[in-house]
Parts: structure tokens; sequence; C-alpha cells
């Protein structure tokens, strides 16, 4: 329960803007595009999304499924004895051209973001209204950050 409390408060404190690394707009440009549904599914989904974009990671969560699915927290992996990988939750990933993914935490909030970049790996997901965007670097597969 502490390290789901522990998760829930980061990701709170990243939508709220005392992170480290937030992204200065979400607006498209040359280079730095705003992704598809189909993009978003692409970067996503087998991939685990860290956060911060830089260590020490505060969140690593592994997506499987397709266009929707489950969250999974690595914690220290799915063979560690005292802080296994568990079922945090699902998400979503819909809204054609202008894509957004829907994560939707068990016993608590959802979140909806739109997806910027590339840029390097790193990733600008950005919510509707007014919490500023976080910095999230994308790693494949399901071996954590």
């Amino acid at each position: 329960m502490i390290k789901k409390t522990a998760h829930f408060i980061a990701l709170l404190a990243a939508i709220a803007g005392s992170g480290p690394a937030f992204a200065t707009n979400c607006t498209a440009s040359d280079g730095y595009p705003q992704l598809s549904d189909s993009d978003i599914a692409a970067l996503l989904v087998g991939a685990t999304a860290c956060y911060p974009a830089s260590a020490p990671f505060t969140n690593q969560e592994y997506l499987s499924g397709a266009m929707s699915g489950t969250i999974t927290d690595y914690k220290k992996g799915p063979a560690d004895p005292i802080d296994p990988s568990a079922n945090i939750g699902t998400y979503g990933i819909a809204g054609g051209v202008s894509g957004q993914i829907t994560y939707s935490y068990t016993g608590g909030p959802s979140y909806t973001y739109s997806v910027f970049g590339p840029t390097s790996g790193i990733y600008d997901f950005c919510p509707s209204g007014s919490p500023p965007p976080i910095q999230i670097r994308v790693a494949s597969g399901s071996s954590g950050c």
C-alpha cells in the first residue's frame, strides 16, 4: 500500500508542476508533432513509460494490450520478493488524428494526455486544462527504466 500511495503522490506532484523536467508548451511544430492514436499505440504499447525523463525514476509503467489494456507498475521487477511488479490500472487510446491516451488507476483517478514528440526518446505528455505537461522517457519492453 505504501508503494501505491507513493506512486499516486508522485503522479499528482508531476501533474501539479513540481517535477524536475517540464516541457514549455504543447503546440505542434516542425519536428514536434502531436501523435495520432496509432502513433501513440506504436510508441507505448509493449513499452515502459518512465517518469521523470531521467533517473532516478519515480514511476515505471508498462503498457500491455493494444488500443486499450493493462498498466503494470514495474517497481523492482516481477521476480522481486519484496516489491514485485503489479497491475495498477488500465489505459485506453482514442481520438483519431490528434490522439489521446487515458490512464485509469485502480481505486483512483483517471488522467488524459495528448502526446507530442519525439525528442531523443523523450515525449511530452500534455494534459487538458491547467496542469503543465510532463516529460516521459519511453523504454522498449517491460524490463524497467
